[in-house]
């Protein structure tokens, strides 16, 4: 229970920082930033890393980015 609080707090920092969710589960986290460019999402990406990293209760979730898209379609799992 304890974990899926801390989830949901992660989630929802990612929000107030101005993300958009676009899929979450505890081992992924996929968001759109609405940056034209992609070297201004790198560079929003790296704000929101470090600022989470900085937050004493998320100490422990390792964070990085793994994929960066300029384009991205997502179908979901009823079609």
């Amino acid at each position: 229970m304890k974990f899926l609080l801390l989830f949901l707090q992660f989630v929802a920092e990612f929000m107030r920082l101005g993300s958009i969710i676009v899929y979450a589960d505890f081992s992924r986290l996929i968001i759109c930033t609405k940056k034209s460019r992609v070297a201004d999402a790198l560079g929003y990406v790296e704000y929101i890393t470090a600022s989470m990293k900085n937050k004493e209760l998320f100490h422990a979730i390792d964070l990085k980015l793994i994929n960066c898209w300029e384009c991205f379609m997502w179908l979901d799992s009823v079609r």
